[in-house]
Parts: structure tokens; sequence; C-alpha cells
């Protein structure tokens, strides 16, 4: 077998010795190993995933679903054994009619469109030698538009210990993982990559996906496992609402559920963290922070969860909270992986980034860039780490390298959210106005949290040029999510004399000393219609948010202002 191992790897890695194996002949890679895969009108795909199985696999076994293309022909050429099966919507049944076609020791799973990625060879040999009974691999997506996520799933396992898929979408071997008493896996170091997410791909798997998840719904009312992945299925920013109602439910159910029975659920974290952050979009921080301290009550050492509270405790203000939650998320990381579908970004960049966050909302900047460095050693490329590294260099001594950095990444990454952002706060800091508008109209068309930032920044130069209707349209569609856009929500409701809330996790003065900058804002466009407006309905609002009555006059108010009908908690 061709070995692909090269000096100076890590000792630790699960293929180290795999080359001093060979050399000395050792019986024990004689391990056999079955490669078994689904597949369905994959011609695209099937050739390269195979090609690369083949050099590292004794045995490739294919049930093909019903394919109309070339599909067939290709697993017959290349395959060791292919079978044809009727589709009835189960996933699970299709993956365990692979399963049992396997003869070898160790059985692979892997899709039509996933391949072996680099070095995953000598990886693969190397965990078979182990005394496990199942180690995890990593899935690396692309999301055709350059964009990739990382997940760790277990799809390496011995044969005949009885290990079978379950559900009928989003399979998964983990029932009977537990069964085996195989709670913490680790991590194979083998990692596949997925090329099948094109943007009709995706669409096509979700609606699909989404048929699936309902009739079981209908069919077992109270499934936790398929209202948690109905939950995550219903991803389109036009699916908002019924995500949140669908965590709810998924939430109501895992409350429903002892503790003990509830920790049977590996994914049962995930539910609590979906919840929040669901809640936390749709601008509902306090019931939010709720969520995930009752999460964290249930499953204190969930990287997700502790992710997830430190990043609300950011939204509100609450420095050391954040910091104390984010390095516990760095802390949790260095443990066993989960036994579900985590979230290498979370695991990883994330809690370093929420720590030079905090850092920076206290001007520690120093603190801030170890801490942003941190992030970059763990992926130089990640976009928000850079953009969040130039924000610090801005902010320190150091603006020319910032701008240089900035003008890389905005040529490496044009269309990325983040880099749009901060090309607008840098377009605004320059006093170009018109092109931190332009480039912030841009950004603010996509769903993401730069997206959200994006159409704050957008909605407050709206208003400075006295745009008063555009500026209201914004505020219908900024949900409170933290201190600026609270900030945000004020300024635009009380110039547009509209309702004004504040979410009660709020601090009422800290969002009253955000709004400081956004007023400063409107006052250097020399635009009298915006700040009359605000100046005029401003005292109207002292109950809602006390002393905003006060930062401004109305010496400039337009005579035509609109009477306010203010009201809100």
């Amino acid at each position: 077998m061709r070995n692909a191992h090269e000096e100076g790897s890590d000792p630790n890695d699960p293929s180290a010795g795999l080359e001093r194996s060979l050399m000395n002949g050792d019986s024990e890679l004689m391990t056999s190993l079955s490669a078994c895969l689904i597949v369905r009108d994959e011609e695209q795909n099937l050739e390269n995933c195979l090609r690369s199985l083949r050099p590292w696999v004794d045995q490739i076994c294919v049930v093909d679903t019903g394919s109309v293309d070339r599909t067939v022909a290709i697993a017959e050429e290349l395959a060791d054994v292919v079978v044809h099966r009727e589709w009835d919507s189960d996933f699970s049944g299709a993956r365990n009619a692979s399963l049992e076609l396997a003869e070898s020791e160790w059985i692979l799973v892997i899709d039509a469109d996933e391949e072996l990625g680099p070095d995953s060879g000598p990886r693969i040999r190397a965990a078979i030698q182990a005394d496990r009974v199942a180690w995890l691999v990593t899935i690396t997506s692309a999301d055709g538009r350059g964009a990739t996520q990382s997940t760790l799933i277990p799809r390496l396992f011995r044969n005949g210990r009885g290990i079978r898929f379950e559900r009928p979408v989003h399979e998964t071997i983990t029932a009977s993982l537990e069964a085996l008493g195989e709670v913490e896996l680790a991590d194979s170091g083998v990692a596949f990559l997925h090329r099948g997410y094109t943007g009709e791909s995706i669409a096509r798997k979700r609606v699909r996906n989404l048929m699936i998840l309902r009739k079981r719904s209908l069919d077992v009312p109270g499934d936790l496992y398929n209202t948690y992945k109905l939950a995550q299925a219903l991803a389109e920013p036009e699916q908002a609402a019924e995500q949140l109602t669908t965590f709810q439910a998924a939430h109501r159910a895992a409350e429903e559920l002892g503790p003990q029975e509830l920790a049977t659920y590996p994914f049962a974290p995930l539910v609590y963290e979906g919840f929040a952050r669901c809640l936390w979009k749709r601008g509902n921080v306090g019931r939010a922070v709720e969520v995930a301290d009752r999460g964290l009550e249930l499953f204190p050492d969930c990287v997700e969860l502790l992710y997830r509270r430190g990043d609300l405790a950011l939204a509100v203000g609450d420095l050391g909270q954040a910091r104390t939650h984010f390095a516990a998320a760095t802390a949790a990381a260095e443990g066993p992986s989960p036994l579900y579908a985590s979230d290498p970004w979370v695991r990883g960049v994330g809690p370093w980034l929420g720590l030079a966050r905090a850092d920076a909302a206290e001007e520690n900047l120093e603190a801030a860039a170890e801490n942003v460095a941190r992030a970059l050693e763990i992926d130089p490329k990640d976009t928000v780490a850079r953009c969040t590294s130039i924000r610090v260099q801005l902010a320190a001594t150091d603006p020319d390298g910032g701008l240089a950095e900035l003008e890389r990444v905005m040529k490496e990454e044009p269309e990325a959210d983040d880099v749009r952002l901060l090309a607008g706060e840098v377009a605004l800091a320059r006093g170009d106005f018109q092109t931190a508008a332009d480039i912030w109209r841009a950004a603010a068309l996509n769903a993401g949290l730069a997206g959200h930032q994006a159409r704050c920044q957008w909605a407050i130069m709206e208003l400075a040029n006295g745009r008063l209707d555009a500026a209201h349209e914004h505020l219908v569609k900024i949900p409170d999510r933290d201190l600026e856009s609270s900030a945000c929500r004020a300024v635009l409701a009380i110039a547009t004399a509209a309702r004004l809330e504040i979410d009660p996790a709020f601090d009422r003065a800290e969002v009253l000393q955000r709004t400081v900058p956004l007023l400063r804002q409107l006052l250097e466009a020399e635009n009298p219609t915006a700040v009359g407006a605000f100046a005029t309905h401003a005292h109207l609002y002292d109950e809602i948010l006390p002393g905003v009555g006060a930062l401004l006059v109305p010496e400039e108010a337009p005579q035509d202002a609109p009477e306010p009908t203010p009201s809100g908690s």
C-alpha cells in the first residue's frame, strides 16, 4: 500500500509510526477496511471519490438508489460491490444496506460528493490499528461562495459490533455507539473534502430533507431528535419565525425529560444553544440568557453553550461574564470531541475572538491583539479573525499596518460580509459617507451578524441624510440584539416618532451612552431634518430611555415634525 507519511509529523498523530510499521512488516497492517456509500445521480463526483479511496481501502461497497445518469457505470468500473435499492425516503435504510455488504474488519462511511483530504489515507490505515471501536472524521464543506465549514462526525468504526444508522434523514450511529459505551470519541485526523454544496444542490437537498423531517414530525410527534434537526434545517431568513417555534418545541421536549434521560442525547446541549441563538437573533436577549444559563446548568462543559453565553454577555455589556465564559470555552475545547456534529469555529477561533472583543471594549488593545493572534494561529485565513485583527491595529498604534492588511483582505475576499462591514467603518472614519453607505447597503442584504451590523450603520446613514421614511423601514428590520443595535433602534424610533421598546436585559444607561456617537453622525451630516426630528421628540421618550431628552435641543426642529406616540417598557 502507498505510504504518504512525511518526516517531522506530530508523534501524537494517529498516523505516526505508520512508515515504521510498514518497514518492520507488522502483521497488524493487514487489518482490512471497507468503504460504504449510497449514491444517486452522482456522475459529477463519484469518480473522484472512489479514486481517492482506492489506494487505502480493501473493499468499496456502493448502494444505488435510482440513478438515471452514469453513476452506476462509474461505480461498476471502480467499486467492488454495487447493488440497487429502491428509494423509500429513508437514508438509514440505504446506509444500513451498504453496511451489510462490508466484509472487512472496519467500515468507512463516505458520500459520493466527498473525497479523502491530503494525508488522510495514511491516517485511516493508522487509525484502524488502534484498540478503539470508532473514530471521528472531519467533514470540510465548501459553500459555493469560497467559504468553508467543518464538522466532526463518527464515520469510521468496527464491523461486526452491531453499529447501524437510525433516523430517515440526518441519519446517525449515535445510539449504537452509546449502547457499546462509546460516548466520547477521538479525532482520527482523517478529513473528507465535501464538494457537493453548490447553490443548486443545497436548495435541492434542503427541500428534500425538510419534506422528510416534516413527515416524520407528523408520524412521530414529540421526537426530540427530529424536532431539533427540523429546527436546524429551517435555515433560510424567511423561515426564521418557524425555526424559533421549532427550537422552542425541541427545548420544551428536552425540559420534559429528566437530566439523566436527557444526558443520553448527545446533541441535547445544542437544543439549548440553538434556542438561545434564535431568541437572540429575534431580539429577545433576556430570554436567550435564561435559556443558555439553563443549558449550562445541565451541560457545564459544552463549548457551544459557553461560547453562546459569552456572546450574550458581550451583547449586554457584561465584560466580566463574557471573559469567564469565553475562557471556559477555550479550556473545554481542549477536551474530547463531543458525539455530535460540532462547529470547529466555535471550538477553535470563536472563543479567542470573543476574548479579544471583550478586551477591545475596555480598550485593552495589547491583550486584544494577543487573543486575536491565538485565533489566527488556529486558522490564519479566518475572515472574522483577520477583520478583528485589523480593527485592533487601527485602534492601536499601527493604523498603516491595519490599512495594508485591509487592502489585502479586500482583494482576497471582496464579497465577505465582515470585510464589507469593516471597509464601511474605515470609509466612515475617513469622512467618505457615501462610500460607507454604499458598502453597508450591499452587506445589509445578508442575514448574518455582519449583515445585521451593516444594516444598523446603513440605517443611521439614511437617517443622517434626512430620509425618515427609509429610517423607519430599517427600524422594523433591526432586532434588539445588543447594546449597539438597541441604541440604533432608539435613535431611529425617536427621530421617526415610532414605538420604542428596550429589552430589560440591557442597562438603559449603557444604551443611552451608545446613542451619543450615532447622534454625532447626524450632526456631522449637517442635515437639519434628522437632528430636528430627534430633538423635537426626544423628551417624550425620557421615561423609556432616561436622559435622552437632554442630548439635543430642538433649535433646528422642522415645523412639520410628526407627532410621536411613544410607548414601551
